[in-house]
């Protein structure tokens, strides 16, 4: 994430997917449809000073007889040095089996959108 580098993240996604904060949501149908997210998410990591970003998984659950679904819980902290830069928040995402790959499908992150930017919509 903080490496900027976005083909990798989109190529991690399963398509269409669903990205909602607390106050809103919206569609990715393709991977161009998450890169001002993305962009907007780091222009707010890197205002904020950020030098460490970590997730952790706290559950997660195979949810489909296949075994090809799996829903899970992390915590994402945002750091500078060892000082947190903001409160600890949770997110919970879905991964999908496609293909031999696990990809993220309908990620709820849990923070406003109207505090800081996770969901951006492409610019018409």
């Amino acid at each position: 994430m903080l490496a900027r580098d976005f083909d990798t993240i989109c190529a991690m996604m399963a398509y269409p997917s669903l990205l909602k904060t607390v106050d809103a949501e919206i569609v990715l149908n393709r991977p161009e449809d998450y890169v001002p997210s993305l962009e907007g998410y780091c222009d707010n990591l890197d205002a904020l000073g950020t030098r460490e970003f970590h997730r952790i998984c706290r559950r997660a659950e195979f949810t489909s007889p296949a075994q090809d679904e799996i829903v899970g819980e992390h915590a994402t902290y945002i750091l500078s040095g060892a000082g947190p830069l903001l409160p600890p928040y949770t997110s919970k995402m879905v991964l999908v089996l496609e293909n031999g790959r696990w990809l993220a499908r309908d990620i709820r992150v849990g923070v406003m959108n109207s505090k800081g930017s996770v969901i951006r919509k492409a610019r018409a």
